[in-house]
């Protein structure tokens, strides 16, 4: 697996070093937050692949910061980690997995790395392909759509135009 972008998220300085140092050995690039506030305003400037979050941290907590991640991008998977047992039986709506602090380490792992596997080939539409489609629509009126297909955790931009894209899209 190669390393992708991990944000993660613990009021605990300790355990966000922790998990930095054992996810950046793994290959990962990883970026750290205090706090859910501070994980939301790291989202637009690091861009993660994958946010691993604590669940009780003050402010905002995992679980407000998984409908507030998903509310932005649905994409990205929100991995939750939690000493509090009864939150692992119903899980936490949104989350792509939810993780016991007990077995945090080779749990996250895992959880990372199913994150990345399931992501690997999801192709997503862009909202509106804006400049691309007025700089084609300038070379020959034709139509152009943009997908950006995510494979291995690096997007790729395809251009779908011409004869294939009128076919495809009327």
């Amino acid at each position: 697996m190669r390393g992708v972008r991990v944000l993660v998220a613990d009021d605990d300085p300790d355990w966000r070093e922790l998990m930095r140092d054992i996810l950046e050995s793994e290959g990962h690039t990883v970026a750290v937050a205090e706090n859910g506030l501070a994980a939301l305003d790291r989202l637009s400037d690091f861009e993660p692949f994958v946010i691993v979050s604590d669940l009780r941290m003050p402010g905002l907590d995992g679980r407000q910061l998984t409908g507030r991640v998903h509310a932005r991008d649905r994409h990205i998977p929100v991995i939750v980690v939690t000493a509090d047992k009864e939150q692992l039986a119903p899980g936490i709506p949104g989350a792509f997995r939810v993780v016991g602090k007990a077995d945090a380490i080779e749990g996250v792992l895992a959880a990372v790395a199913a994150a990345v596997e399931s992501r690997a080939a999801t192709p997503r539409r862009t909202r509106g392909p804006g400049r691309l489609r007025r700089k084609l629509t300038r070379l020959g009126r034709m139509r152009a759509t943009r997908w950006v297909v995510v494979a291995a955790g690096v997007a790729s931009t395809i251009v779908i135009a011409g004869r294939l894209a009128r076919a495809v899209y009327g």
